[in-house]
């Protein structure tokens, strides 16, 4: 079933910036590994725990890092990818060569790591890990191949494969929600693209009339899926509830790759295409298309279970600037060192994670603590 609505208008270092609107925003820099490593930060949880990758400045290996505090502890080898509210973290690490796509998936707790490469799997995918450690996998069996053909889960301490929807070549396994609900997509070079879920069984979700390739980029707790339809150079932004599929309205739109695209209310983020093709961050809340005010190019990144909102927009100095959308007010959450910076992710308890610029634009780890 598809349904189509109607548009309707609607570190150690700490800066302290006083924002356009009236609220406490404090920037800490994210301090990466001893070394000549730059820190990235992907994800916070409700705990305040950050998980993100440091990556050599010049030669090495990348290393996933978990901050609590300012403090960085070293994960290993590989890059953060997801963190739980348990304090759980899923790594991923490319460990091929000479012609051979190997890449591994892991998940470290506590100091202790469980491996999640299925049986034969050779190049292996996952981006999200639930509250009681589940895992969705893609993967690949053929060490010549890096493009996934196979889909399962990973749960309870041990791998199971998913239906029949969920295999084939260019198979993306990407969310799972606390219920152990997953959804992904395929993007085959021939043949149909669609997303799927799966809960005790896998099915295709509908889709729009016409080509185009789909991705499924979050799930809410009641099973919702959200992602985008891409046409050449058109996009629609699109929601499931059960079979029902919504086109957001609003014209040209999509969504981030971000698993914080919907939340539990079902409020879903992403961005607009306006006719010059300049993206316009976009928020659409109860069916309806809601203006966060921001200026120039913006896009809206991430939203919390509180329905505020977290994105960047490009100020008149040409600089793009993270910005955290709340109760209908636009406050701007500046950078370090005054130039760009943009978010990555937010928590239900006033943290912000993402990067700024330095002078010699280099991108540093950053959190703002939002208080007021």
């Amino acid at each position: 079933m598809i349904r189509a609505l109607a548009a309707v208008t609607a570190i150690a270092a700490t800066l302290v910036v006083t924002p356009q609107a009236q609220a406490s925003v404090r920037i800490t820099r994210l301090p990466a590994l001893s070394g000549d490593y730059r820190a990235s930060a992907r994800v916070v949880n409700d705990d305040g725990a950050i998980l993100g990758t440091n990556s050599p400045v010049n030669t090495g290996q990348q290393h996933a890092v978990l901050w609590k505090g300012t403090t960085p502890v070293d994960l290993g080898t590989g890059s953060g990818v997801d963190l739980n509210r348990n304090g759980k973290a899923l790594i991923s690490e490319y460990v091929g060569s000479a012609g051979r796509y190997l890449n591994r998936v892991r998940v470290w707790s506590q100091g202790s790591v469980t491996e999640l490469t299925p049986p034969g799997g050779t190049f292996v995918t996952a981006s999200a890990l639930n509250g009681g450690g589940t895992v969705p996998l893609a993967y690949a069996t053929d060490p010549t191949n890096y493009q996934p053909d196979k889909a399962g889960v990973w749960r309870d301490g041990g791998f199971a494969p998913s239906g029949a929807v969920a295999q084939g070549p260019d198979v993306v396994h990407s969310v799972v929600n606390d219920g152990g609900v997953t959804a992904g997509y395929r993007v085959p070079k021939t043949g149909d693209s669609y997303a799927f879920r799966c809960d005790a069984t896998c099915v295709r979700l509908p889709g729009v009339a016409g080509p185009g390739t789909y991705t499924a980029v979050a799930i809410n707790e009641s099973g919702v899926v959200v992602g985008t339809l891409q046409n050449g150079l058109q996009s629609q932004a699109l929601r499931w509830d059960g079979n029902t599929l919504t086109v957001l309205p609003g014209g040209p739109a999509a969504l981030p790759y971000n698993r914080q695209a919907v939340n539990e209310r079902g409020d879903v983020v992403g961005y607009r295409l306006l006719p010059d093709g300049t993206r316009k961050a976009a928020l659409w809340r109860d069916g309806r298309l809601v203006d966060l005010g921001t200026s120039g190019e913006s896009v809206a990144e991430a939203v919390n279970d509180l329905g505020e909102v977290v994105g960047w927009q490009t100020k008149a100095d040409g600089n793009q600037v993270a910005y955290l959308w709340r109760n209908g007010t636009l406050v701007d959450l500046g950078s370090v060192d005054g130039r760009s910076s943009a978010p990555t992710a937010l928590n239900n308890t006033g943290t912000v994670i993402g990067w700024s610029t330095t002078p010699e634009e280099y991108f540093q780890a950053v959190k703002w603590t939002v208080r007021g």
